[in-house]
């Protein structure tokens, strides 16, 4: 397995167009989209925004934690979610959290009062609205004022269904 510093990492991914990991049974995916790197685990509530940077370093803790990694290389279908992605970037404001801590907090979680539903609640209840993917667009475009948010959500699921 080689060990690559972070510089040269950096130049390395400029060509690259996406990373399949493996460790054990869980398979993931880094997948570029644009020009941003997203990363694809199922684990997580939504898709993971990486910069340039990070992503360095996150393949280089994959491999020092034991993972597999392959790199995909040619060309991939031209899709829409390119081409949108390419003229309006992703903004994430929220960072997707594991589904294990989500689902270990719901079950934590106090439960609401007899006069109304506490802070809690209603904070659950957003974050259950999260896991069912209904403000992914919110989440990755910004907000719901945002006017790409929309469109950021639907490039998100036109890059899953064809393209991985």
């Amino acid at each position: 397995m080689f060990h690559f510093s972070v510089d040269i990492l950096h130049f390395f991914l400029r060509r690259e167009k996406a990373f399949i990991c493996n460790f054990k049974d869980h398979w993931l995916t880094i997948r570029r989209i644009g020009r941003q790197w997203f990363n694809l685990n199922s684990l997580l509530t939504g898709p993971e925004l990486i910069s340039d940077t990070y992503l360095a370093m996150f393949l280089m803790q994959l491999q020092e934690e034991g993972y597999s990694l392959f790199v995909v290389r040619g060309m991939l279908p031209d899709n829409e979610a390119d081409q949108l992605l390419n003229l309006i970037p992703v903004v994430q404001t929220v960072k997707p959290r594991l589904l294990v801590d989500l689902a270990q907090q719901q079950t934590t979680a106090p439960t609401s009062t007899s006069t109304g539903e506490s802070s809690s609640g209603r904070r659950m209840e957003s974050q259950s609205s999260e896991a069912r993917g209904t403000s992914r667009g919110e989440r990755l475009g910004g907000g719901p004022g945002d006017d790409n948010s929309q469109g950021v959500a639907h490039a998100m699921k036109l890059s899953m269904l064809g393209s991985t």
